[in-house]
């Protein structure tokens, strides 16, 4: 198993792209002994919890399932080691895994995992709960704003490293961008380009200023080409160019 831990946390969510890593606030406080608030990066001391991000972050479902298959619903087991066993459930709707519960595997005991895990779900309490998505979808309101210019700064930064290669990554945890920069003598252009299906023109603003803070919106030219590629239009994606000093 690969134990490091390179993906971005923020708040309650571990972000893997294409979804998120969140724990229920029953697991949490009941199961793992953390305080109700606490955020993901201080979960990681838990051995479930690293294992969860290890184990889900690039496939968000089991090879065996927690009690019977139940469709959309079918809860999986995560397992490290000799004793920690964790339920793990994918929504595909709202884009998340949730780590649901955890207790030490004795098995033949009373307190074995999955007696417990069959429990909470005989009793409707092992899924997320209403409040779990009202956090959820707070934290992915700040998300964008909190996270945006580091993002963005850390994408230049790869992308000035190695002019002439087109760069990419995720912004807020939400958006994907690709940067280009090219050094014409002193000069360096950067090019970013980016979908726009959805997005109002505010949020066009805030992702060019987190590249160049200094820089006015008007300083930016649309084009109509990556230097590396064609725009995929197809899928909203457009460009924008600016030279600086």
């Amino acid at each position: 198993m690969n134990s490091r831990l390179p993906h971005r946390c923020h708040r309650g969510s571990c972000i893997c792209g294409k979804y998120d890593l969140r724990i229920t606030r029953r697991c949490l406080v009941s199961d793992l002994g953390f305080e109700a608030s606490a955020p993901f990066d201080q979960c990681r001391s838990h051995p479930i919890v690293r294992a969860f991000e290890n184990q889900r972050a690039d496939e968000p479902i089991g090879t065996r399932t927690v009690g019977p298959a139940a469709g959309e619903l079918t809860a999986y087991r995560l397992g490290h080691g000799h004793d920690h066993r964790g339920a793990t459930w994918h929504d595909q709707t709202e884009r998340v895994v949730w780590l649901c519960a955890y207790e030490l595997h004795r098995s033949g005991e009373d307190d074995d995992a999955f007696p417990y895990f069959h429990e909470l779900i005989g009793t409707g309490s092992l899924l997320p709960t209403e409040d779990d998505y009202t956090a959820l979808f707070d934290d992915r309101g700040r998300r964008f704003t909190e996270t945006l210019y580091e993002d963005a700064q850390q994408l230049l930064a790869r992308a000035r490293a190695t002019p002439g290669v087109e760069q990419s990554g995720l912004l807020g945890g939400e958006e994907t961008a690709a940067i280009v920069v090219e050094v014409v003598d002193t000069l360096q252009e950067t090019y970013v380009a980016f979908s726009v299906l959805g997005m109002n023109a505010t949020r066009v603003v805030m992702i060019l200023g987190a590249f160049d803070v200094e820089a006015a919106f008007s300083h930016w030219e649309l084009v109509t080409t990556l230097p590396t590629r064609p725009l995929r239009v197809d899928r909203g994606e457009i460009c924008y160019r600016i030279l600086r000093g």
